[in-house]
């Protein structure tokens, strides 16, 4: 014998599609005490029937509590993504490893560590019964046509000017007929009705081509994610240039390149095209002694090979080191 003993203090008695006064009569006779489901066993929520939504919302709920707006302001990219694989990411691994959690499930934890890492926050909304928006005077009609009634606090400035003008031009030509009642139209689609595959099919073929981040391009492990994020933020034209500043109606008092103040700073003259750039450039190809490329692009440098032999650690660290200049720049 072990000699270990149960301990009747701490034990208790369940059952499962069991008349309860049968179990508490089970559990005189034990000397224990009788308990209902559901129970929490180590940290871990024991119910009837796990492949239930609903018996799942303990782990939804923590989920919740690690992830408050606060956090996802103050955190950067680099911090949400690893808050995201080392809290997070560990939290469901006790209860998935013991029960398999429905489809939906697993769609709502992941909808959850979506929305916090892109910063989205949840807002009480209410039943819409004070919203006067059809009532609401937001245009007007005026020699035939449609024209904006606009109240602004400030002036449009930059690139919502452009926005505003395109709006007015597409007001003016829009005629309401009689009889007809307000409804919702995809001008995309032939018969008119939206659809999530249709859109999707939308953006591969017409806005996504052969180099666009996330379908080809994996980044690179040996830098910091501070790195990756800022190159990726400068493919997609999110770095903030003079020239970005400006389309979106900051005052600068120029918009010249501050390194050679020749042409305007965009993210590719910044990067690769200013004469401070490429000498800079010229010396980091001495320094790894290959042919300095007549021309570089932010693409060249995800997606392009340097490195004589095709060799993949070296060309990853010729790419670290590309990464680390743009960055320094």
């Amino acid at each position: 014998m072990s000699g270990l003993r149960i301990n009747i203090e701490k034990s208790r008695l369940y059952g499962i599609g069991i008349d309860p006064r049968k179990v508490k009569s089970f559990s005189n006779i034990l000397n224990c005490k009788n308990d209902v489901l559901p129970f929490v066993y180590l940290g871990l929520s024991v119910v009837k029937d796990m492949s239930k939504v609903d018996n799942w919302h303990i782990v939804i709920d923590r989920f919740l509590s690690k992830l408050s707006s606060w956090k996802s302001k103050l955190l950067s990219v680099g911090g949400k993504v690893t808050l995201i694989k080392a809290m997070l990411g560990s939290l469901p691994l006790y209860n998935l490893s013991l029960f398999r959690a429905p489809i939906k499930v697993l769609h709502t934890l992941e909808n959850i560590r979506r929305r916090f890492f892109w910063g989205f926050k949840d807002e009480s909304k209410g039943n819409g019964r004070d919203v006067m928006f059809w009532n609401d005077v937001w245009l007007e009609c005026g020699n035939g046509s449609w024209v904006g009634d606009w109240c602004w606090r400030s002036n449009p400035k930059g690139r919502s000017v452009d926005d505003l003008t395109e709006l007015s031009n597409r007001l003016s030509t829009i005629s309401l007929v009689d009889g007809s009642h307000d409804r919702w139209q995809w001008s995309l689609a032939p018969n008119g009705h939206f659809s999530v595959n249709h859109l999707s099919k939308l953006v591969d073929n017409n806005l996504l081509d052969q180099f666009a981040l996330g379908h080809n391009h994996i980044w690179n492990n040996l830098v910091p994610i501070k790195l990756n994020v800022y190159i990726w933020r400068a493919v997609n034209n999110k770095l903030p240039t003079y020239c970005n500043l400006a389309s979106k109606g900051i005052n600068i008092v120029t918009s010249g390149c501050p390194l050679c103040n020749n042409v305007d700073e965009t993210i590719d003259h910044i990067l690769c095209e200013c004469v401070v750039v490429k000498r800079l450039c010229l010396r980091y190809w001495d320094w790894w002694k290959v042919a300095a490329p007549h021309q570089l692009s932010i693409k060249d440098i995800i997606f392009g090979s340097f490195v004589p032999g095709g060799y993949k650690l070296l060309t990853k660290t010729n790419q670290a080191g590309l990464y680390v200049m743009m960055w320094s720049i």
